[in-house]
């Protein structure tokens, strides 16, 4: 499995690259824009994506528990089948998230 640090997923995100769906990340997510990408099926569990925008972000069946989400936005977003146990979601926008069959606990 592919490892990106943060930095890495900023290069390849600029240079038009929008599938991370498998892909084993590491470091800090929060602040950026990653509007669009496709983390589906990664384990997530415990990021943080802090104040990030992630509009029309693809987490289908992802494990988000425990993550951070402050302040980011999440519009659009496509969590379906998402593990969200635990997650924290203050003053997140998630305007038109789908949010069919996520998992809360």
């Amino acid at each position: 499995m592919d490892r990106v640090n943060r930095d890495e997923l900023i290069r390849r995100y600029a240079a038009g690259e929008k599938n991370f769906a498998g892909v084993k990340l590491g470091g800090d997510l929060s602040g950026i824009d990653l509007s669009g990408a496709d983390f589906s099926g990664n384990k997530l569990d415990e990021f943080s994506f802090e104040r990030a925008i992630l509009k029309r972000t693809r987490f289908v069946n992802t494990r988000l528990a425990q993550s951070c989400f402050d302040a980011a936005d999440l519009t659009e977003a496509d969590f379906r089948g998402a593990r969200l146990s635990y997650a924290n979601l203050r003053v997140t926008n998630m305007t038109n998230a789908d949010l069919i069959c996520v998992k809360l606990t």
